[in-house]
């Protein structure tokens, strides 16, 4: 979840006695300190993000993989629906799979869709020594 939407999820909820965006920040930096399950992520982006220990960005790719290979091509808002999370951190996902080469994009005048790359399946043939013309 991303920082902006746990804040307002957590002040939300409390309804009185609201928390600090610092506070918030604070708390989130020791996460990991405090050997929780879950830890404080920068994308690289900037967006910063809480998430599960076992959400590395390898795990998150694969089921954003996963995810297109049962429905087929899917769009960026496609993807949040699915995962029910929010735009942009669908949009940071799908950014560092792209990254990784786990996923690549097809941008059209309709818009942006993202495949499985399959391009690193196929082996690249050796070079041809160039032959000495004559």
């Amino acid at each position: 979840i991303t920082l902006p939407d746990l804040y307002c999820i957590y002040n939300r909820a409390r309804r009185a006695d609201l928390v600090s965006p610092e506070d918030l920040m604070t708390a989130c930096q020791l996460l990991e300190k405090l050997q929780l399950p879950v830890r404080l992520h920068r994308f690289d982006s900037g967006v910063l993000v809480v998430r599960s220990v076992a959400m590395d960005d390898a795990v998150v790719s694969k089921q954003l993989a996963r995810l297109i290979t049962e429905n087929g091509p899917l769009t960026a808002l496609d993807i949040s629906r699915l995962r029910n999370v929010s735009l942009a951190l669908a949009r940071e996902e799908i950014a560092t799979a792209e990254r990784l080469q786990v996923l690549c994009r097809d941008e059209t005048y309709e818009g942006v869709v993202f495949y499985v790359n399959f391009f690193n399946d196929y082996p690249v043939p050796d070079t041809v020594a160039a032959t000495p013309s004559s």
